[in-house]
């Protein structure tokens, strides 16, 4: 009787097709050799679909998920203090984020983020709470995708996965280059059959 209720207990991870073709795209696109544009995957699917249960599973599931940086993009109850792209890739790095580490004169990613990507062989960039990133004021929004942009660019050739929900797709859509750039997986709720 125990050992039943201790599986009870446990996290499990049942597959779903959805998912499955998620970490599928991840690893094909982790195969793709540098190109000028690299490619950009959005998942997209209502709260409770499974996006931030398949980020879980990543390590296991994707080929080289250590030369990938995790953020978190969703709004911290406990601070009141709203997050930006740039601090969380920081943080992802285990880099200070102050107001000091300025990027270069035209740029919007401080000069340490660039190096410790290009030293520490990052090959991946997983946003989850991508929407969160996106549904910001104008100026911010003009921020966060100017980041994405350059990611993306031959410079640093990083793969972005990204995970929000349709609000996310939205805001995605609202730029033509953007539109173009990410390829998109919609999850549907999960569902018994």
């Amino acid at each position: 009787m125990d050992t039943r209720i201790k599986a009870m207990h446990q996290e499990f991870w049942i597959d779903y097709n959805s998912s499955e073709a998620v970490f599928r795209m991840i690893n094909n696109i982790a195969n793709v050799p540098g190109r000028l544009t690299a490619p950009a995957l959005l998942v997209v699917g209502p709260g409770g679909s499974g996006k931030s249960a398949i980020i879980a599973q990543i390590p296991k599931r994707v080929k080289n998920s250590s030369g990938l940086l995790m953020l978190d993009m969703a709004e911290s109850p406990e601070i009141n203090v709203k997050k930006t792209l740039r601090a969380e890739l920081a943080l992802a790095l285990n880099l200070p984020s102050s107001p000091g580490a300025r990027a270069k004169s035209g740029d919007e990613i401080p000069n340490e983020i660039r190096e410790v990507i290009k030293l520490r062989k990052i090959w991946g960039v997983v946003i989850d709470e991508f929407h969160d990133a996106l549904l910001r004021s104008k100026q911010e929004q003009r921020i966060n995708m100017s980041i994405l942009k350059k990611l993306l660019g031959p410079e640093y050739g990083l793969k972005l996965f990204c995970f929000g929900t349709v609000d996310a797709r939205n805001a995605l859509n609202s730029n033509t280059e953007f539109k173009r750039r990410f390829k998109e997986i919609v999850l549907d709720d999960w569902v018994e059959n």
